[in-house]
């Protein structure tokens, strides 16, 4: 479903969060540029678990950051959010949430696309040193 710039804003958000785990057909949610927040992405990321259908999800441009980064990390590494795509570009992330966010795709065997492009994350956060 594509729900691009629609301003939906938080509790948009929080209103699909809450059906994620309702829906046995959504296998695709575009969410992109509707302004959800830390918080509203942070409630998307806790409903994936929940989600038995849904593969991929686009949460670019919503100004997501730490608050989500660490809700992301938990569901992927949790692996029941059975995503294969996940676009998180375009956001707030920092060189710390990449770090999680990538960190979790260990325990995941799911996701074969991560866009984290446009974050301000740099090459330092996937380096060693």
């Amino acid at each position: 479903m594509r729900l691009r710039e629609t301003g939906a804003g938080m509790r948009g958000a929080e209103a699909w969060a809450s059906t994620l785990g309702l829906s046995k057909s959504l296998t695709m949610l575009d969410l992109r540029g509707n302004k959800v927040g830390d918080l509203g992405g942070a409630a998307l990321a806790e409903a994936l678990p929940h989600s038995v259908s849904l593969i991929s999800l686009d949460l670019s441009d919503n100004k997501l950051a730490l608050r989500t980064a660490r809700a992301l990390a938990k569901a992927l590494a949790n692996n029941r959010a059975g995503l294969t795509s996940l676009d998180v570009s375009w956001n707030h992330f920092r060189p710390p949430d990449a770090r999680l966010l990538l960190a979790s795709l260990i325990k995941n065997s799911s996701l074969r696309a991560l866009n984290l492009s446009w974050n301000g994350i740099g090459k330092d956060a996937v380096s060693d040193g």
